[in-house]
């Protein structure tokens, strides 16, 4: 009995965990963010620089690995959620290489009222919320994929490997924070993310 009552105590103790929300982010250690005002060079800033290491915040370093040219992610919640804590005036793009390795609940946002994500479980990347008439892409597991996501005061347009793939309206004014998930509950996922980089000027 006194086992079984420890074992429902845990349970609780879980539930009440999980239904609070994520833990204050942190700064991965690394040097000092960039500068307010700082404009990227003409090819964009690089995510994975060193020099903006400062800039990633989470809960839980333990699910993200950093390496030099590449960012591994493991979650089941919103307490792995990594974010790039910068914001973006319009026009402005992000790219970056997306590996799913496992799972099938991964999410980016950042984008306005969008999200990039699959939300069915049935291997689609699309752009959120869902509209009647969805447009999406077919993406495999352990397979590379270039994203760019466009975005605008207009609209919102996503590519992968060099075909736009949905274009949606309205805009918005400012680019981020980047938020990025690897999956959920349902879904618990691992992504693996390379080549990052934003073309746009830090919003003031």
């Amino acid at each position: 009995m006194k086992s079984l009552l420890l074992l429902l105590g845990t349970l609780s103790t879980a539930s009440v965990l999980l239904a609070q929300a994520p833990a204050t982010p942190r700064p991965f250690p690394g040097t000092k963010r960039l500068p307010p005002g700082a404009v990227p060079s003409a090819k964009g800033i690089n995510l994975l620089d060193p020099a903006e290491r400062g800039n990633w915040k989470t809960a839980e370093e333990e699910s993200w690995k950093f390496e030099p040219k590449r960012l591994t992610g493991t979650g089941a919640s919103a307490l792995t959620m990594l974010t790039y804590d910068r914001t973006f005036a319009v026009p402005c793009r992000i790219a970056f290489d997306l590996e799913v390795i496992q799972g099938s609940r991964v999410r980016i946002n950042g984008f306005g009222g969008y999200t990039f994500a699959n939300e069915d479980l049935a291997g689609w990347f699309a752009l959120y919320p869902q509209v009647a008439k969805m447009n999406k892409f077919k993406y495999a597991l352990g397979r590379k994929y270039r994203v760019k996501i466009d975005v605008t005061a207009e609209n919102v347009q996503l590519r992968i490997n060099n075909k736009l793939v949905d274009t949606r309206s309205p805009g918005t004014g400012t680019a981020g924070p980047f938020r990025f998930l690897p999956g959920d509950g349902f879904s618990p996922g691992v992504i693996r993310l390379s080549d990052m980089e934003i073309v746009g000027e830090p919003a003031k």
